[in-house]
């Protein structure tokens, strides 16, 4: 334990809770943009094709009883941002019941001569998806017929735009979504009787028992979504229609 006192502001990866204390944060939230550009005319027509992964960086603080001891305190934080052998790990930067999930680009320390020798500084650089995510799952249920997220008190303080995960039961099911404010929030159009079938909006799967089901699916684009605030949907078809994801802010 270092001399000052205890963390007050988390910053955890991959479980592991970063020595030192939070100094500054930085977090982008960049969208693509592609220019279509057109003969004989002037300027260019833009499309927003999605949000970019965002750069995070964190800077920390470390305060030990001698320089030394700051040294080790950082190699043992490399170690903590080493220690996913690949892909993405969960970030945790003050909440503890939302994450990141990113992965560490650059570790650098700092220290400036003249400075306190128990005191060092050191900067991370993340690449993390463009979303932060709640821990909860959250869960909505109905049959033929209409349902919504005021099931589960949704508002606009739960996040944006998040892809659900669709268990259904039924025959020649269809699924179909809209926000309070109109946007259409996807469809999903099953084919025959199904039992218990699992569709991943977010992989584009569909599985009964973990066996590819994806020749069920009528629709080629299938997906469902939980939008900003209220969603409705609508059900044909349907014994049971269960809807689950986890919250995201895209910040």
């Amino acid at each position: 334990m270092g001399l000052g006192p205890a963390q007050q502001y988390l910053a955890k990866y991959n479980n592991f809770v970063l020595p030192g204390y939070v100094q500054n944060e930085v977090f982008p939230s960049d969208m693509n943009i592609t220019s279509h550009y057109s003969t004989y005319a002037d300027g260019s027509l833009s499309e927003y094709t999605g949000l970019q992964n965002k750069m995070i960086q964190l800077r920390l603080k470390v305060w030990e009883q001698d320089f030394a001891t700051c040294k080790d305190q950082v190699q043992l934080a490399a170690t903590y941002l080493r220690s996913k052998r690949s892909g993405f790990g969960n970030l945790y930067i003050q909440d503890a019941d939302k994450h990141y999930e990113a992965m560490v680009k650059t570790v650098q320390e700092e220290n400036t001569a003249g400075k306190s020798v128990r005191i060092m500084e050191y900067q991370i650089t993340f690449e993390a998806r463009p979303w932060l995510i709640s821990n909860a799952t959250y869960t909505i249920s109905g049959g033929t017929g209409t349902f919504d997220t005021d099931q589960v008190s949704r508002d606009l303080y739960d996040g944006g735009w998040t892809p659900a995960t669709v268990l259904l039961t039924g025959t020649n099911i269809t699924v179909s979504g809209y926000t309070d404010t109109g946007d259409f929030a996807g469809y999903i159009s099953v084919s025959g009787a199904v039992t218990n079938l699992e569709i991943d909006s977010e992989n584009y799967t569909a599985t009964i028992a973990g066996v590819n089901k994806n020749s069920l699916m009528r629709s080629v684009d299938y997906a469902l979504f939980v939008g900003p605030g209220k969603t409705h949907y609508a059900v044909t078809g349907a014994t049971s229609c269960v809807i689950s994801w986890e919250n995201r802010w895209y910040l």
